[in-house]
């Protein structure tokens, strides 16, 4: 509204339009890669608003029109130039993220720890750092996958898991995580370990090492899993997989 007030008193002609770049900037300080057109988009038609209310002056009108169509144009490239940034800015921090991340997991789970103190470990992991709200982690025991871990799940909760039925079976036959959302109403026929209440999201992460599957981990979101905790969750399954692994021959041993 200041720099419409500046066109307003300001003859055509003159450089005022300049004053219209100054939002497409500004977005460069927060994280959001679309904002940056959206306010070129409004401060082009603020602009456009701005010279038709601007006064009347004895500058050429044909070279006041060029000048303000030009600046309208330098600013869509101001505001890829400043998409670029955040992009590029928002990159270097979700990587940063997910080295801390998995340093942090890996830390709290080496050592001469059991099996089901890394599965604690673990759940309280991505417990704070994914934002999900309930969990559970099975081990492999023969043919079935047997509840080793749990945190707030109810009492519904299966104490074991069919290697072949559900998004369970899909998880371990891909390799991959799974990630369903919305979770249906049926969704204890998926053979989901969250019985308790029907999560907006669930995530079901195989924990495979030497092409062999060690467990699963399935943890359920209020809201949907972010491409950061997808990404967090891909990384890191391998390395649960084998510290638990080396603690199932310890105890195998012992």
């Amino acid at each position: 509204a200041l720099i419409l007030g500046v066109d307003y008193i300001l003859p055509r002609g003159s450089a005022e339009y300049i004053f219209y770049f100054i939002p497409v900037l500004m977005t460069i300080f927060q994280s959001q890669a679309s904002l940056p057109f959206t306010v070129m988009m409004s401060a082009s038609l603020l602009s456009i608003i701005g010279y038709i209310i601007s006064p009347e002056s004895s500058a050429d009108p044909t070279m006041a029109i060029t000048n303000r169509t030009f600046s309208i144009i330098t600013m869509g490239f101001v505001a890829q130039l400043v998409r670029q940034n955040i992009r590029t800015r928002n990159s270097m921090l979700e990587a940063d993220w997910l080295k801390e991340s998995l340093a942090s997991l890996v830390l709290k789970i080496r050592g001469d720890l059991s099996t089901k103190e890394i599965s604690r470990l673990t759940l309280e992991h991505f417990i704070a750092a994914t934002g999900a709200r309930m969990g559970a982690l099975y081990l492999q025991q023969q043919q079935r996958y047997v509840l080793i871990e749990s945190y707030a799940t109810g009492a519904e909760t299966p104490v074991t898991l069919a290697p072949g039925e559900g998004i369970t079976g899909e998880a371990l036959r891909s390799g991959r995580p799974e990630f369903l959302s919305p979770v249906p109403e049926n969704f204890y026929s998926l053979s989901s370990a969250l019985g308790s209440g029907r999560p907006a999201a669930l995530a079901v992460v195989p924990l495979i090492t030497e092409e062999s599957p060690v467990g699963v981990l399935e943890l359920a979101f209020l809201g949907e899993v972010s491409p950061r905790v997808r990404l967090h969750l891909e990384q890191t399954a391998e390395s649960i997989a084998v510290y638990l692994r080396v603690a199932q021959r310890k105890e195998l041993v012992l």
